[in-house]
């Protein structure tokens, strides 16, 4: 006769894998059914990965110290990963697409432990929900952090829920520590999950010894980065952030009502089960606790230009576990043997599900196009896709010491490998500091300066910044010209003077640019030196 615990284990494992298999296949069939994909900021990350593994620096411009990231965990795999011979390409779409069904494992390994122990189907069914978000499958193709970063913060929050045993006390501290390093704003989660710690063992010992574990990990690598890069923190914050505003705030706001909107059963459900708070387990306080803080920081930053709201995508598997909550509780009442229990589980994930579907059919306000938010995440893709075209043309027709300007420079600039000026300070420290109020921009384009690019004399100046369907006379640039920066520039007689401005065909389009005056314009067909984009040294 089988062993109880044994077969409780066996069944446990099942439905982990079940919830992996599960997530995965989906996730797979809806990227390769909409064309998802990498979004221009992933090769930002990936050009650091690139030159840092080939022995040019952890730097974006070979030479130029700036921590143009957030996400250096990511940053650290890609390197590895190419450094161990694998396609780079490759290496920036494994995080993502491998932290989506490791999410699904880990909800359902927790949930057969505390939630549904002895029902390894509802944990399993429970799981794939909580990470089959629409949301959350876009931003496994995106190349970038979001998933990986969900992993690693729904681990440390939920592994402290059950930090009265020394492993999983450890097992909290250092998935914070590297979700500190996978995005900066980690560490702001230290208060909650310390709270979550001393309220399940009640020792201020375990709790002490778990703030020092963390202490020591995050502290030592803040302190390298920090003396490394020479600032506190990374160039993007000061080129996005800088400190925050009251502007920003009130976009930020903005941004959080869109996406109650998108959600609003899902916001709901978490509304019911904040009222039932008093008298609640621990995890639920939990998970409300750190949407709490994600919701604090999203108004706090201003929110986030992209579709699908990738600053709530750390949080959501904790935003769905408190959702099921008023089922979960009305499930425990009814009793294992009750025959409805399974009904009322059914239930939860039906309505949690169909919320989630409504978030990707949201459309933006104040945009003519009215396009969904999971259209406008296929537009990214689309759009670095095309830059990836424009960087390879490049790549095979400047000369390999040039310079190039854009406000594309994540794709365009990993696939040209030419030395990029970075309009907007991502990888520019002289206009990221600049002082500047933000929050009534685009997020992320705000802070530029037309006198400093015109001073780097870069070759070539990418206006418009995308492939159109006809050449666009230069009298016509300023009104296709997207972003402040750009038709401020074109707007400079200075620019006009020292550039000409050209166009060839490129994919049954036209490419338009701005060429130095002394250098020749780019010909149809491909120099005979060696292509100068990373990935093909």
């Amino acid at each position: 006769m089988a062993c109880p615990d044994r077969s409780r284990r066996w069944a446990t494992a099942a439905a982990v894998v079940a919830a992996a298999g599960l997530t995965a296949a989906v996730a797979e069939w809806i990227g390769a059914r909409h064309g998802l994909g990498p979004v221009d900021d992933a090769y930002i990350s990936l050009r650091y990965a690139d030159n840092w593994a080939d022995g040019r620096g952890l730097a974006f411009n070979p030479g130029e110290t700036v921590e143009g990231y957030t996400n250096f965990l990511l940053v650290l795999f890609e390197a590895g990963a190419i450094r161990c011979g694998l396609d780079p390409l490759l290496a920036m779409k494994l995080p993502g697409r491998m932290a989506l069904p490791l999410l699904g494992g880990l909800v359902a390994l927790w949930m057969c432990a505390h939630l549904f122990p002895g029902k390894p189907a509802h944990a399993a069914a429970v799981a794939a929900v909580a990470t089959l978000n629409p949301a959350m499958v876009c931003w496994s193709f995106s190349g970038l952090e979001s998933c990986l970063y969900a992993l690693l913060l729904t681990a440390a929050v939920l592994s402290a829920t059950a930090a009265d045993r020394a492993r999983w006390l450890a097992c909290s501290a250092f998935c914070l520590i590297l979700a500190g390093m996978a995005r900066p704003e980690g560490a702001a989660f230290l208060p909650v999950v310390l709270a979550v710690v001393y309220l399940r063992c009640r020792s201020v010992r375990r709790a002490a010894l778990w703030a020092g574990i963390f202490a020591a990990g995050f502290g030592t690598y803040f302190a390298m980065r920090a003396l490394h890069f020479g600032y506190l923190f990374p160039n993007t914050f000061y080129a996005k952030l800088d400190y925050g505003g009251p502007a920003l705030a009130l976009r930020g706001c903005v941004h959080l009502w869109d996406f109650v909107r998108a959600a609003p059963l899902l916001m709901l459900l978490c509304a019911v089960a904040l009222y039932k708070i008093r008298g609640s387990p621990l995890w639920l306080k939990a998970c409300l606790l750190g949407v709490a803080l994600q919701v604090l920081i999203v108004v706090y930053v201003g929110g986030d230009h992209f579709a699908m709201f990738r600053f709530f995508v750390p949080v959501l598997p904790l935003l769905t576990l408190a959702a099921l909550y008023p089922f979960s509780a009305a499930a425990v009442r009814r009793g294992p043997a009750d025959p409805h229990t399974s009904s009322v589980i059914l239930l939860g994930l039906l309505v949690i599900g169909g919320s989630d579907l409504l978030i990707g059919q949201q459309k933006k306000r104040g945009e003519l196009t009215e396009k969904t938010q999971f259209q406008r995440f296929a537009s990214e893709c689309e759009w670095a896709r095309q830059w990836a075209d424009i960087g390879e043309w490049f790549a095979a027709r400047a000369p390999a010491d040039e310079s190039l300007c854009t406000i594309a420079i994540g794709a365009v600039g990993y696939h040209s490998g030419l030395s990029i000026v970075d309009p907007h300070g991502i990888v520019n420290p002289g206009i990221a500091h600049q002082r500047q109020e933000l929050g009534r921009g685009y997020a992320g384009h705000e802070k530029f300066d037309v006198d400093h690019v015109l001073d780097r004399r870069p070759g070539y100046i990418l206006v418009p910044h995308v492939l159109v369907s006809l050449p666009v006379p230069v009298r016509s640039v300023d009104r296709v010209a997207w972003g402040d920066f750009n038709r401020a520039l074109v707007a400079r007689p200075e620019l006009h003077r020292a550039y000409r401005y050209v166009w060839v065909s490129l994919n049954d389009a036209f490419l338009n640019f701005f060429v130095r005056r002394d250098l020749p314009t780019p010909g149809d067909e491909p120099t005979a030196r060696e292509p100068q984009a990373p990935h093909r040294r």
